[in-house]
Parts: structure tokens; sequence; C-alpha cells
């Protein structure tokens, strides 16, 4: 039987009828443990959807509206093809998910006080102001002010394609900064970098 230590024991000197504990001593050059796999159950039924939704991609239906929110809508051939590997997802699949943002329950910007833009509206604001487009940031700025107006909103969620890769611009009037939503490049990446500086 291993020999007892008062001073090492956490039962206060006493003899538990279980056995001494034992102690626990970490080692000095440990690193906190963090997986780096992503954690999310996905069901047989989610693999099934995701294979049925790529296959209706070039099927006959393909043409088909696949999604259609609000009068945004996104064929099968756009949303299949958006999520296969090694794809891009297309500027209309973001469109329709900025549509069930707005759509969705307490999605409207008058209850939420955010606007949720199309990425045409992020596309025009990454191009050099001589090539933007201002009459459709105009039109875009305009109608959104009618469901609430910007200054009064909280924040502003401009998705952008630039490069071959998609980030969010989000404006936070509340707090009077701008965030970056990248899930590829951190700050002081260069694509990063530069983004920041334009907008």
């Amino acid at each position: 039987m291993p020999r007892f230590f008062r001073d090492e024991s956490t039962s206060g000197g006493k003899m538990p009828h279980y056995g001494p504990r034992r102690l626990v001593r970490p080692q000095k050059n440990r690193e906190v443990y963090v997986d780096p796999r992503p954690k999310f159950n996905v069901s047989s039924t989610d693999v099934s959807t995701y294979h049925a939704i790529c296959s209706l991609a070039s099927s006959r239906w393909k043409d088909e509206h696949a999604v259609d929110i609000g009068g945004v809508h996104c064929t099968f051939q756009t949303f299949g093809e958006s999520f296969r590997p090694d794809s891009q997802v297309s500027n209309f699949v973001v469109a329709v998910f900025c549509r069930h943002l707005f759509m969705k329950h307490n999605g409207h910007p008058e209850t939420s006080k955010r606007h949720f833009f199309f990425s045409n509206i992020g596309e025009n604001l990454m191009k050099d102001p001589e090539e933007a487009n201002y009459d459709v940031l105009q039109r875009a700025f305009k109608l959104s002010s009618k469901a609430r107006p910007l200054h009064k909103s909280d924040m502003l969620f401009f998705p952008i394609l630039f490069e071959n890769h998609w980030f969010v611009f989000v404006v936070d009037i509340k707090d009077r900064r701008y965030v970056f939503l990248d899930s590829l490049h951190n700050s002081d990446d260069p694509y990063q970098q530069h983004v920041r500086n334009v907008l």
C-alpha cells in the first residue's frame, strides 16, 4: 500500500475509507488544450439533404427556384453549386440569406435596428470612387432608410466578395467602430490591410 503523507493530502490528515487521494501536479509547460476542429453535429438527414441539393444542381430542375424569400430567389443550380466542395458561394445565395435575416421574426430594421445589404452594395463600396455606381448606392440607402433611418440603426452589414473571398463589413453605429468578419484573414494579413484601407 502506498505511503500516506499528510501535507500532500486533501483529506485533512485523516485516512479516507477509500484510500488516499492522489495529488495532481500539472506539467509546468502545459498549453491550453483547444481542439482545432469545428464541432457541430451533422445528422444523416443533413447529409441526405446536402446530397439532394447538390444533385438537383445538375438535374432537369436546375433552373427552377430552390428558394424564394420575399421576391429574392435562387435556382437549384446556383444553390447546389455554391455548396459543393471547392466552389464559391454565389452572390444570389448571399442575397437570399440577407433577405432571410430581414424577413425572420424580429429581423426587420424597425425592431432589430440592423440593416443587411446585398453584396452588390459592398462590391460598389470596394470600387474606386470613379468606378462606383452611385445610383445603386443611393437607391439602396434610400430604400433602407424607409424601413429605419440609417443614423438611428445600431449596425449595417455588408457582405463583400473580393478576390474570390467572402467577408462581412459591419458598420457598428452604436459603438462607433468598423468590424470585419473574416474567416480566413486576420487584421495583419495584406488582404485585410488592403480591404480596411479601401473601406
